[in-house]
């Protein structure tokens, strides 16, 4: 299936393990990215029929994908106080 290139992921990961943070712990085997949001995550197959020519395709050959994690670390009390 062709699919139409407005349609495709702009990235995709594939053969890997891909963490999905969820109550049943699944662990899919690939995912797919368009516009900086997941459009597809699941069986190698599932992901493989959104890849297009311009799509980035990688084969993580095993390697893990873990959601990304934002620093929230910071001093709140500190905000405030004078720099000097």
């Amino acid at each position: 299936m062709v699919v139409p290139r407005d349609l495709c992921a702009d990235l995709a990961f594939i053969n890997g393990k891909v963490i999905m943070v969820n109550k049943e712990g699944t662990v899919a085997e690939a995912v797919a990215v368009k516009g900086g949001k997941i459009l597809r995550v699941g069986f190698n197959e599932s992901v493989l029929e959104v890849v297009g020519e311009s799509t980035d395709l990688h084969d993580l050959k095993g390697l893990t994908v873990l959601p990304g994690l934002i620093d929230s670390h910071m001093h709140p009390g500190a905000a405030g106080a004078p720099t000097w």
